[in-house]
């Protein structure tokens, strides 16, 4: 009994599975044909059951043999490893794209009917289980709407009707086992990456990750610059941005250096926090020069294959300095915000803590965020990045974000409140006489709003750039699948990968190097820094004095009513210094002139 019971669930299971085999299809009206043979790249030479008799329906040879192409090359940037690109998946695939043929033309049927002997459906499984296809990318199962749309494969036979033509209604093709076929030569096939993808074999891809290689698989990795989402050009065109704005930054900051620091005869406190601060800036452009003189390509791409890790020193060097300066630079520029905000409060009136403290604070500050970077290796350049600067996230938060963060937060407050204070000064006035004093006050304070307002736009947007630049990092990873897709089809320059368009990327770099030359105008152009020249040794000596008097007789008659009433401001981060605490005090507002301060004693040495 228990043999018979036995017996009965074999035949169920086997009823099952011939059932789930079993698929009724219609008679397309194809024809078998001749293999045409491989052009060029050798793909199903040797590797079809029958080349005498392929199966054609709806598409040309050519057609077809473009198909299979593309789909190889999938194959190939998804997997080159010979698990994967060997002459049995190739069998598989030439045996799913051209199908052997059966041309029935027996008594038993009235008309001619060509039929396609179809590949197993768990060849074509093997196939993209051995090369690691996604399934978001291609399928075997029938009726998928992916990407790459693969030929049908029937589980283990297909059935026709052929009582229209004269034969039975239940006609069995079984399909095929394509490994089967005996071909010439079995030899491993050779596996060439697609431009601009560049053929690098590698045995561990995470560790030369870390070596600065981006694999796309076990043999190809992506090109630097990364001309799949820019041209060349366009690289070259933003390179040569940063190289030009950091040159002209440096100069302009030297000069300012030189000016304020070295041919100033007096050195009062704004000074010597201007000085800080233009040296902040000064090594934010120095960085940008080193990248330069050792070639903006060469930096960030040290060979077309490989982006600037931590071992390469021109680019730790630069990402260093970027880093330390800008932190360096940013904290200045904070002191220097609130001395505007407590001088408009309380006019006449200064912050009485030593330019040393300032100095030691922000110093160790600097270092502090920028040493441990340096020490666990995260200085490197990206794939699309410009310059090198923190590779992790958490250390591009930690370190540069969440300071600048807290400086452009407290920025923010400090010029709403020296807003309102201004507000509150013209609206406070009832007499002209007050209300000009108010205005001619308000006056010398326009160059340090306008160097502090660009400064923290500029720093705003590098802020929110690599902000938005790293929330899209999943989209622009996942148009990796795409590109490949589009490269394999033979998309060429067309294939684009997602990432920082162009344009910010631009921006990103002008707003790095720009700030140099906006605080030469700022600062450099004015009256007090024309006299500190004049009053020089450089232009004050026997050579040179004769010259600069002429120019000063011919220009004289002409610019002399602007002179005496032009009033001179002392630096970047300009406070006052009037002998009263009252607003409307009118001794307390000719006191601000640079000149008349420049001569007051500074008891803030450092």
């Amino acid at each position: 009994m228990k043999s018979k019971l036995f017996y009965h669930f074999i035949l169920i299971i086997v009823f099952i599975c011939k059932i789930l085999g079993q698929e009724y299809l219609p008679i397309e009206g194809g024809k078998c044909e001749k293999y045409i043979g491989d052009s060029g790249e050798k793909i199903c030479d040797g590797y079809l059951a029958n080349p005498e008799s392929i199966y054609v329906y709806n598409k040309t040879q050519e057609e077809t043999q473009t198909e299979l192409k593309n789909l190889i090359s999938i194959l190939k940037l998804t997997n080159p490893d010979k698990v994967c690109i060997n002459p049995n998946n190739y069998k598989i695939m030439c045996s799913m794209m051209f199908p052997e043929c059966i041309d029935l033309k027996s008594p038993n049927v009235s008309k001619s009917v060509s039929l396609p002997i179809y590949t197993c459906n768990n060849f074509c499984k093997e196939a993209l289980t051995t090369c690691s296809v996604s399934s978001s990318i291609a399928s075997c199962n029938k009726g998928s709407t992916l990407p790459i749309q693969l030929p049908y494969t029937p589980i283990e036979w297909v059935k026709y009707n052929l009582s229209n033509y004269g034969g039975i209604d239940n006609y069995t093709v079984e399909c095929t086992d394509p490994t089967l076929v005996k071909s010439g030569s079995d030899s491993e096939i050779q596996v060439e990456c697609i431009e601009p993808l560049i053929k690098r074999i590698t045995n561990d891809s995470k560790a030369d990750l870390d070596k600065g290689y981006f694999y796309v698989n076990s043999q190809c990795v992506i090109n630097c610059p990364v001309t799949g989402m820019h041209s060349k050009l366009v690289w070259n065109q933003i390179f040569k941005i940063n190289d030009v704005l950091s040159s002209i930054s440096l100069v302009c900051t030297l000069i300012l250096l030189f000016t304020f620091g070295i041919l100033n005869p007096k050195l009062n406190r704004f000074d010597k926090k201007n000085l800080f601060f233009i040296a902040g800036v000064f090594g934010m452009s120095l960085s940008g020069v080193l990248i330069a003189a050792n070639g903006s390509e060469k930096t960030v791409c040290p060979t077309p294959e490989r982006y600037a890790v931590n071992t390469d020193r021109v680019c730790v060097a630069s990402g260093f300095l970027v880093h330390f300066s800008a932190l360096f630079a940013i904290l200045w520029w904070t002191i220097g915000l609130a001395d505007v905000y407590y001088g408009i409060k309380y006019v006449g009136k200064k912050i009485k803590i030593k330019i040393r403290y300032y100095l030691i604070v922000t110093m160790i500050i600097s270092l502090a965020f920028t040493l441990v970077p340096l020490g666990t290796g995260q200085y490197q350049a990206g794939l699309s990045n410009v310059m090198c600067f923190l590779k992790d996230e958490i250390y591009q938060s930690m370190t540069f974000f969440v300071p600048l963060g807290i400086c452009l937060t407290l920025g923010t407050i400090l010029m709403i409140l020296v807003m309102k204070e201004i507000y509150v000064i013209v609206k406070s006035k009832s007499s002209s006489n007050s209300k000009s004093d108010s205005i001619s006050y308000l006056k010398l304070q326009v160059k340090p709003m306008l160097n502090i307002i660009l400064f923290y736009f500029t720093f705003l947007y590098l802020f929110l750039f690599v902000r938005v630049v790293n929330s899209r990092y999943q989209e622009y990873e996942d148009s990796a699948i795409p590109y490949m897709l589009c490269l394999a089809k033979g998309g060429g320059n067309s294939c684009l990968l997602k990432g920082p368009s162009a344009g910010s990327l631009g921006y990103f770099a002008y707003c790095l190097r720009i700030y140099g030359i906006y605080l030469f105008i700022i600062s450099f152009l004015s009256s007090r820094t024309i006299k500190i020249w004049k009053e020089s040794i450089i232009l004050n000596n026997s050579f040179v004095t004769p010259i600069v008097k002429f120019f000063d007789s011919s220009f004289s008659g002409r610019f002399s009513s602007s002179k005496n009433t032009t009033t001179t401001q002392n630096s970047t981060f300009n406070n006052t210094n009037g002998s009263g605490s009252g607003v409307g005090n009118s001794s307390g507002m000719t006191s601000i002139g640079l000149e008349s301060r420049n001569h007051n004693i500074d008891d803030d040495d450092l």
